[in-house]
């Protein structure tokens, strides 16, 4: 995990081919940023979500990353063959639905996943298939719906509702019929 104040970045006309992030902060050369948040304060009542690749998940409260180095510190252990798929804000009490590759989505509470360090692995979110991955997590608003697209440009809006909440682990309900014409799915 790295930190940079929107402040400090420098400011670019709508021309500007832009700046690496790795410029701006002190990254290894063989890591790369896979995920953003935007934090205004570091509170004990948020929690950072992780998700990765294969399907674990991680809960740790925001406070955690509040005195980062400058350097850098490690939010999560990740194996060789895995990796982050994304991160998000939580209150506590939100629902949490990752979307896999094949098709299938289960939705859990966050509170199934207890907080943990730093440097925690995770636990698993979904049980995926040998040639499945996460593809996609969102947290499960009840006045939105879920879009899912699919490698060949197809898009499915779903409500939430339409996802029954069960415990974190299972292989999980359907959340697209996949076709030979629609191709997997490429992101939720």
């Amino acid at each position: 995990c790295y930190w940079q104040k929107v402040y400090e970045i420098p400011e670019g006309s709508y021309t500007a081919r832009g700046r690496s992030i790795a410029n701006l902060v002190e990254m290894e050369k063989d890591e790369s940023t896979s995920s953003y948040l935007a934090v205004r304060e570091f509170s004990e009542d948020q929690f950072v979500m992780f998700v990765t690749r294969e399907g674990k998940v991680k809960r740790t409260s925001l406070a955690a990353f509040a005195n980062p180095r400058r350097k850098g510190i490690l939010a999560m252990t990740i194996a060789d063959d895995d990796e982050l798929v994304g991160t998000m804000l939580t209150s506590g009490k939100d629902d949490v639905l990752l979307i896999t590759r094949e098709g299938m989505g289960v939705r859990f509470k966050e509170t199934a996943v207890r907080d943990m360090g730093r440097t925690a692995a995770g636990v698993r979110g979904i049980n995926v298939g040998k040639k499945d991955r996460v593809v996609g997590c969102v947290l499960c608003d009840p006045e939105q719906s879920l879009l899912v697209v699919t490698e060949k440009g197809l898009g499915k809006r779903t409500d939430f509702d339409l996802f029954p909440v069960r415990n974190r682990g299972g292989k999980g309900v359907i959340a697209a019929k996949l076709l030979d014409k629609s191709g997997k799915l490429a992101a939720a």
